[in-house]
Parts: structure tokens; sequence; C-alpha cells
């Protein structure tokens, strides 16, 4: 039971830690430092509040309805169009996220190599796979946050020694105060990984008492140290002596003075641990559009292969904008779409209630406010 519970918990991170902490340290200093941390500690709650929520979804109608299905029977079909939108239209732009940001680490390998080139190799590895049978992925998930983790402990170890001093950086910036929202809910998101520990529970059943949801906030507790020790990492490169980090929207552009082997050995293990977490978004997509929906497989290759490489070539090009409109719109949604179903399937106690209801205003309204910034404006 013990070691099923830390691998839940491993899991879970493995699903919620990507590409996201790389802009964290942009809108942590845009923002000011002290509001990055109120929002990653504030979202981090209502996310734990809404995934256990979730959990106890899946537990009491026991997962054989995915979540697309509970929201067409459980909300209707008008609210199953905006989750269908929401999910969809949200995990194609993780893709182009990952697209933006991958280009970054082929560069540290290949450091002349033209922008549009270095997308288009790590499209390629990403989608080559999908040509062939997949499965779930998820060890090599695992392996691939375990990659991540020595990523950022690596540069957090390198910062103990830089002689910076974090608290240089400005602790609130009013004119960028909610531009965190967005990339630290993309960070922090890992709904997805709820179906799957469940479904591994039911081949071990005795083994854990009904409800025990402790794992799915553990996990979610364990990635946002990560991300706060990533943050004060790169705060303390680039406020330290030598030179080795200037604070760009993806980190990865603004390291300077590391050894070439260095920079290789770093763009090898990013791009893996990148990878292993493009392939099962990619896999969701496809087996809710094939299964849920039933696409044909040609059409869905077609959508995973051309949409995320079009968007990163021709369309929104900006990194902490695609986190932005993925995060605190379509991710705020399907948080929104959570509650709501949580709340037609449980029987929720008065504070369950009235917490759920101001999560789903704060997130309406932050939803409003980025499309306002990252949209109209």
């Amino acid at each position: 039971m013990v070691w099923r519970f830390f691998k839940e918990i491993g899991f879970l991170s493995a699903t919620t830690i990507g590409a996201g902490v790389f802009a964290l340290p942009y809108v942590f200093h845009r923002a000011g430092w002290f509001v990055g941390l109120l929002f990653l500690v504030a979202l981090s709650l209502i996310v734990i509040f809404a995934q256990r929520l979730y959990f106890r979804v899946i537990e009491k109608t026991g997962g054989a309805t995915k979540f697309l299905g509970l929201i067409r029977e459980k909300l209707g079909v008008k609210f199953f169009t905006i989750g269908f939108i929401s999910i969809i239209l949200g995990l194609l732009l993780s893709l182009t996220a990952y697209l933006l940001i991958a280009q970054n680490f082929v560069k540290l390998i290949f450091p002349e190599l033209d922008s549009s080139l270095a997308i288009l190799i790590f499209w390629g590895l990403g989608t080559i796979p999908f040509l062939f049978r997949l499965g779930k992925l998820v060890l090599a998930e695992l392996f691939g946050a375990v990659v991540m983790f020595f990523i950022i402990f690596y540069i957090f170890g390198m910062s103990l020694g830089s002689g910076g001093d974090i608290f240089s950086i400005p602790a609130v910036s009013g004119a960028d105060f909610f531009l965190p929202f967005g990339v630290v809910l993309f960070s922090l998101a890992g709904w997805t990984a709820i179906e799957p520990i469940i479904d591994s529970r039911k081949k071990s059943a005795k083994a854990y008492p009904r409800g025990f949801s402790l794992s799915v906030s553990l996990g979610t507790i364990l990635s946002a140290i990560f991300y706060i020790l990533f943050v004060v990492a790169i705060f303390g490169l680039a406020t330290g002596s030598g030179g080795v980090l200037t604070i760009t929207e993806d980190t990865l552009s603004g390291i300077t003075g590391w050894s070439p082997l260095m920079l290789g050995v770093m763009g090898v293990l990013g791009l893996f641990a990148l990878w292993t977490s493009y392939l099962p978004i990619s896999l969701e997509i496809k087996n809710s559009l094939e299964r849920d929906l039933g696409w044909s497989p040609f059409l869905v290759f077609s959508i995973l292969a051309g949409v995320p490489i079009l968007t990163a070539l021709f369309g929104i090009k900006d990194f902490v904008s695609v986190l932005g409109l993925a995060g605190g719109i379509f991710l705020a949604v399907q948080y929104v779409l959570i509650i709501l179903v949580s709340s037609k399937v449980l029987v929720l106690r008065r504070w369950e209630k009235f917490l759920a209801s101001l999560v789903v205003l704060v997130f309406l309204l932050a939803a409003i406010y980025e499309i306002y910034y990252f949209v109209i404006r």
C-alpha cells in the first residue's frame, strides 16, 4: 500500500509538471515574486479542492463514463459542447506550448539551428510515434518527470553558490498583477491523472479505504514545491555573479556562460522530458476523438499533426501568451465544469457548496480577464 501511495503521488506530479515551469520565473518577475507566490498558493488550494471533488465523482460513478460523457449526462448538450471545445482546444494549445519551448532545448544542442527547423524536429519526434500503436505511456511519463526533477535540482544546486539575492526582485508590480494566473494554473493542472489512479486502484480495491484521496493533494503540493525551488533558483542565478542567466519568457533563451557540453546534456534531457509529456497529451486527444466521439483515425491524426505545428509556426509564437490562453481560459473552464459536474453527482457539505460557488466565480472572472489581456487588448 505504501509503495502504491507514493507511486500515485509521483504519477500525479508527473502529469502536472511540464512546459509551464519554464514560464514561471518570467511571470513571477513581471508581477512580483510575492504576487506570483500568492497565485501559486491560492491556485494550488483551489486545484486540490477541485481535483479531490473529481476524484470522488470518478470513485462514485465507477469511471465507466469519461469526463466529456459525464458533462453530457449531468449538464446537457450545451455544456458538452463547451467541454469539448475547452478540453480539445486546451490540449492542442498545450501541444503548441510544448513545441515552442522544445525549440529552445533543441537549440541548446544545435545553437545555430533555425527556430522553425528546431520546432519541426521536435514535432517529428512527437508525431511519428502515432503512426504506430501506442499504449498509455504511464512509465514514459514517470521517467520524464524524474528527468524534469533532475533538471530542477541541478539548477537549484547551481544557484546556491551564485551569491544571488532573490529579494532584489520586486515583491509586487501592480501593472502585471494578474499575469501569473493562466501560467500558474497551466502549471498546476493535473486532473487528467485522476482516472488512471482510480483505474489502478480497481486492481487492488482492498488496499485503500474508500475516499482516500490524499495522494491527489500531495501530488499537487509536491509540484508546487518544485516550482518554488525552480523560481528561486532562476532568480538566484539571475541576480548572482557570473552572468550565467537572465530572466526571459521561456528561461532557456536566457542561459549564458554554460559550457557546450552542459548545454548539450541539458538539451537532451529536457527534450526527453518534454517528449514524454507531449505523447500522453496527444494520446488523450486521440482517445477522446476516436473512442468517445467516433472520429476517423485519419482525421484525428491530421488534427494531431497539423494544428499544433501550424499554430506554432504561423499562429501564436509567444510562449507566455499560449500558456495564458491555455491555462487562463480553457483550463479555467475545465475546472468550472469539474465543479459543476461534482455538484450534480455528489452531496456536498455546506462549506463545499460555498467554496465551489466561489471557485466557479473566480475562474469565470479570470477567464474573462484573460480573454481581454491576450485576445482583445
